[in-house]
């Protein structure tokens, strides 16, 4: 989970998002806030970046959205270490998209951050 301890681990780019982008996240986020709804930003990787050491991003996305929005994510490097390209490929639909070997894979990873951030949202 993005913080000051993870920071580090994180790394955007900055590069501009389309303005049509930008109002859909911002109009996103917004409606998100109106129904008291906690948005999660999710960094799934794609098989290309499956050695990349940073969880690399677009943008800096609790500011796109101007929301509170936690961000989750592994670096690829140790979400796959000591996987060979072919183990890594086997959790893969298509490039960008995990098949069911993936999910089940990824899922169990994640989830414990997924449930901490819901179980301090619900906190009074």
């Amino acid at each position: 989970v993005y913080s000051a301890a993870t920071q580090s681990s994180f790394r955007f780019s900055d590069t501009p998002i389309a303005p049509m982008q930008q109002a859909f996240v911002r109009k996103f986020g917004l409606l998100a806030q109106e129904h008291q709804s906690q948005l999660v930003f999710l960094h799934v990787p794609d098989f290309a970046d499956r050695k990349a050491t940073l969880i690399e991003e677009t943008t800096f996305w609790p500011d796109a959205f101007g929301t509170r929005l936690p961000m989750v994510g592994i670096p690829p490097a140790i979400l796959f270490a000591g996987m060979t390209d072919d183990d890594v490929l086997k959790l893969y639909f298509n490039p960008t998209h995990f098949n069911q070997n993936g999910c089940n894979y990824f899922t169990p990873i994640v989830t414990p951050s997924l449930i901490q951030i819901y179980e301090d949202q619900i906190k009074p």
